[in-house]
């Protein structure tokens, strides 16, 4: 766990959710937000983890990089 958060920061991950379909148990969506794209981009596409996902033998995830339009509380 302590690992995992120094990855994280080093690369400004700002917060994150994690959901698993209702229908289907294997998969899953993962939003984050982060202080740049760029960081986003290197953090989930860098070598390291890029080798942590296939010793985990976990499927690499297609990615949808957005900008944020609009945020608020219903």
């Amino acid at each position: 766990m302590q690992a995992r958060l120094v990855v994280y920061t080093s690369f400004r991950h700002i917060s994150y959710q994690l959901l698993k379909s209702e229908r289907d148990a294997n998969h899953f969506v993962h939003f984050s937000e982060w202080s740049s794209l760029e960081r986003a981009r290197r953090f989930f596409e860098s070598p390291e983890l890029v080798k942590i996902r296939k010793q985990a033998g976990v499927k690499t995830p297609d990615f949808l990089y957005l900008q944020a339009l609009e945020k608020g509380v219903l």
